[in-house]
């Protein structure tokens, strides 16, 4: 095992089974619009046709025991009562497969039509969580040498289960136009407990293990200026569009704010965003998208910029989008415009 493998795996195991010091945040994607159910459950249904999203994201694949995601969903809408829902899955594999996190979601959203002009839909899910550890990865102490090899058989047996499963909820709701939109969600709002300790002693003393899974909090929205001279009119329709977004999430003591500009036409977009939190700046994020017939495809990738240093690799990120074929007449609402990745 090389210096930086250990370091990493280390750093990892810390990280994992602190109880009361850390909170784990969720899995994060650059195409945040490729992912919409993801970002804000309000989404479901907002495309008035079917849809499918699968995402694929490779973070720091310079470093052994890269995190890797991978997410799928798929929506669908209601016309006669104006509402959408969907599924989703999520896989997220760390540490060469040392912690696993999965989660199935069902998703329900409601919209209405507030004026002419105006939209809101608002949006529920219900999410089943497990963890898995394989304990047989895990690298104590009292097996690393003296020159940072791991040859020694641990002696360690520390208290703490392979598996943890646990239920959450989440809202979210977004109020949109042909050229505006503005949303919010909230995930976890029930903090449910995701410890792998059931129990652990401090001076003597047993104490449950608990630890919560703090609420996340995602504030997005954006504008979709026309290109074809039509601003104040405010119409959109097939001619190309600039997209100006932002994403802000806070989770626990961490945060991010992404800012971006997008250009969209008929088959093609791309865009530039910046990612930063509260600290430091933390990448710049480069953006394609090529949509033919039902299908688009996104790939963007995240230059570091922090001190982190881009020798980490950054992260690319590759999405599919395939628009399903309308069984029934649209609703009257229209959908939600957002960029093509």
């Amino acid at each position: 095992m090389g210096k930086r493998k250990l370091i990493f795996v280390v750093s990892l195991i810390m990280s994992c089974l602190s109880i009361d010091f850390s909170y784990a945040q969720d899995p994060t994607f650059t195409q945040f619009y490729s992912n919409p159910m993801y970002l804000n459950p309000a989404f479901a249904g907002t495309a008035n046709c079917p849809k499918l999203h699968l995402n694929i994201r490779d973070q720091w694949p310079n470093i052994p025991g890269s995190f890797v995601t991978t997410s799928f969903s798929l929506d669908q809408n209601i016309p006669s009562i104006n509402s959408g829902y969907g599924i989703q899955a999520v896989y997220d594999r760390a540490g060469e497969g040392i912690l696993n996190y999965s989660q199935v979601s069902g998703i329900y959203a409601k919209s209405f039509k507030i004026n002419r002009k105006f939209s809101v839909s608002g949006g529920a899910q219900v999410t089943v969580n497990h963890k898995f550890l394989d304990r047989s990865k895990l690298v104590f102490g009292d097996q690393i040498t003296s020159s940072g090899g791991v040859v020694f058989q641990s002696a360690e047996d520390p208290n703490i289960n392979d598996n943890a499963t646990f239920v959450d909820f989440g809202l979210g709701a977004i109020l949109f136009s042909e050229r505006f939109y503005l949303g919010a969600a909230f995930h976890h709002i029930n903090k449910p407990s995701d410890t792998f300790f059931s129990s652990y002693s401090v001076s003597g003393v047993v104490v449950e293990g608990v630890s919560k899974v703090p609420v996340k909090t995602t504030i997005h929205g954006g504008a979709n200026i026309p290109t074809n001279g039509n601003v104040r009119k405010g119409i959109i329709g097939d001619s190309p569009y600039i997209t100006a977004g932002f994403v802000y999430q806070q989770q626990g003591a961490a945060d991010q704010m992404n800012l971006g500009l997008s250009l969209t036409n008929k088959s093609l977009s791309g865009g530039l965003w910046y990612r930063m939190n509260s600290e430091n700046s933390d990448a710049v994020m480069m953006i394609l998208g090529y949509s033919i017939d039902q299908y688009i495809i996104g790939y963007s990738y995240d230059y570091t910029v922090s001190e982190l240093s881009n020798a980490t690799g950054g992260a690319h990120e590759i999405s599919l989008r395939i628009q399903l074929p309308c069984k029934v007449k649209p609703k009257k609402l229209q959908p939600i415009l957002c960029p093509k990745f």
